[in-house]
């Protein structure tokens, strides 16, 4: 995956498990991608008020407060503040997809992740045509 395909993208990524978030971080940052790490939502929704990205990542599943709970959260804030942000829940579980489509991410991609066609969903969702 070439560093030009998120090239300048600044993204938020929320994930518990740290080995996932590293490995995202590491992928995306080798794609051009700017990216901040969150290891919860609570944390994640601090560093959105912080700087609002281009796109938000976020698993669903995590302690205390969720992805879902993330999503309501930021599209509560107005547009200018980021609550239009393009969204992706990262889930293990598939049954989760509908859920989150209607808690307001756009898209959801499974765990484990398959990198490239995540970068492309990334890509596609920060720079809609």
């Amino acid at each position: 995956m070439g560093a030009t395909l998120l090239a300048g993208v600044r993204m938020l990524l929320v994930d518990d498990d740290e080995r996932v978030r590293d490995a995202l971080h590491d992928y995306f940052t080798e794609c051009g991608a700017i990216v901040v790490r969150a290891a919860s939502a609570r944390a994640g929704l601090h560093a959105f008020l912080q700087a609002p990205p281009d796109v938000l990542v976020s698993d669903l599943r995590m302690p205390r407060e969720d992805g879902l709970w993330l999503i309501a959260a930021i599209r509560a804030l107005p547009p200018e503040r980021g609550g239009l942000v393009p969204a992706i829940a990262v889930t293990g579980d598939v049954s989760a997809a509908a859920d989150a489509i209607a808690a307001g991410f756009q898209a959801v991609h499974g765990k484990p992740a398959r990198l490239s066609d995540l970068a492309m969903l990334v890509a596609r969702l920060a720079r809609p045509e």
